[in-house]
């Protein structure tokens, strides 16, 4: 609740009978200064109304918790008056206000600013403990994306062997395989991927495969078999054609999620 001083306290003829008392932190009569108040780190807001003529209320200000006098800023008294009736103060330090000049009455009211607690009671918060110790690392996940695990530039489509393609990953999932930049667009070669040479092992994708583009940089999308949709370790694996033609060429892809776990 604000604390106020009551009417008629600043008569400039009498400021010390109780007609002049001071309700400020707390009630305080007969005297011309009011009760000394402490500013820790919530700002005090105090107000005056009914201030008229030359009414003047100083703060006052003690370096040594004894001692007071009035609070200057750049030469100028730091006053409630009938031009200046608020004051907020937020530099820490004991207070008090004293009846400078007075001839009407006046109310003086004051609060710290949050009205959460005593003004003496700083709203420091307490230090923050220890950090704990870290917890122990969660599993990772099976994989962060698609990657490409395997290339082979100038792909012959012009024969039978096989050509071999590393597969840069110790265990993995094929996501697909594209082929793309073909050297021409007339012919139509057409074969499978092994994972072991001569057309052995498991077809990752079935013989049956064309290898048809509308243009030579559009994408050509392998159909995978059951097998290629397992998890696989293979660190080679084996483009084998089973119809060529005259003088092809083309670049082969491998993306693929991997577990590896180095």
């Amino acid at each position: 609740m604000p604390i106020s001083t009551i009417s008629k306290p600043y008569t400039a003829a009498n400021p010390n009978t109780t007609d002049s008392a001071w309700r400020f932190f707390p009630q305080r009569s007969g005297a011309s200064e009011s009760n000394v108040f402490v500013v820790v780190d919530q700002p005090m807001v105090v107000w005056a109304a009914g201030l008229a003529g030359d009414d003047a209320i100083a703060l006052q200000v003690t370096p040594d918790g004894t001692n007071f006098t009035d609070f200057y800023l750049f030469d100028v008294p730091v006053q409630l008056t009938i031009t200046n009736v608020l004051i907020v103060i937020k530099v820490p330090g004991k207070y008090r206000f004293r009846k400078a000049v007075g001839g009407s009455s006046a109310v003086v009211t004051g609060m710290p600013s949050t009205m959460t607690h005593d003004p003496d009671i700083p709203l420091t918060l307490p230090a923050a403990g220890a950090t704990g110790a870290t917890g122990a690392t969660g599993p990772s996940g099976p994989f962060g994306g698609v990657a490409l695990v395997g290339e082979l530039r100038d792909l012959s489509l012009s024969t039978t062997a096989d050509q071999a393609i590393e597969i840069l990953a110790t265990r993995y999932l094929i996501h697909s395989i594209i082929v793309n930049n073909r050297s021409n667009d007339d012919e139509v070669p057409q074969g499978g991927i092994y994972t072991e040479a001569n057309k052995t092992g498991d077809a990752l994708v079935d013989a049956s495969q064309l290898y048809a583009a509308v243009h030579p940089y559009e994408n050509i999308f392998c159909t995978m078999t059951t097998e290629g949709g397992y998890v696989r370790e293979e660190t080679e694996i084996y483009f084998s054609l089973t119809v060529a033609v005259a003088t092809l060429t083309a670049d082969i892809f491998v993306y693929a999620y991997v577990f590896d776990t180095e």
